[in-house]
């Protein structure tokens, strides 16, 4: 596993098998994975501007997040599926989706 929280201009070269790599309000970050066979998911949150590159796949950039105040938002995982980078909201119990701060969160979380 390999983890980025609040960094800006990061690249990251994979160039071994990484089950999971998290990024958590990062800006301007570019993955690089040359082997298909070293990527498995990229679970991200807030991760704006980020460029993904896996084997000789077009490269992929993941989308914008509505995030802030005290509406809720999504976790993602980018993954593997059928040849194709795929990107879904990664559903989890009890926190998730994330609030904008522990005033906002349900009650469950608290």
């Amino acid at each position: 596993m390999f983890e980025a929280w609040g960094s800006k201009n990061l690249r990251i070269d994979v160039r071994t098998n990484v089950q999971t790599i998290q990024l958590d309000d990062c800006e301007d970050v570019e993955i690089v994975v040359p082997n298909l066979r070293h990527f498995e998911a990229i679970v991200h949150i807030n991760a704006v501007r980020t460029k993904v590159t896996v084997g000789n796949l077009e490269t992929f950039e993941l989308p914008p997040d509505e995030v802030g105040g005290s509406q809720p938002h999504n976790q993602y995982v980018l993954r593997m599926i059928d040849g194709k980078l795929v990107n879904e909201v990664l559903k989890r119990s009890n926190i998730f989706p994330v609030y904008g701060g522990k005033a906002t969160l349900p009650a469950a979380a608290k």
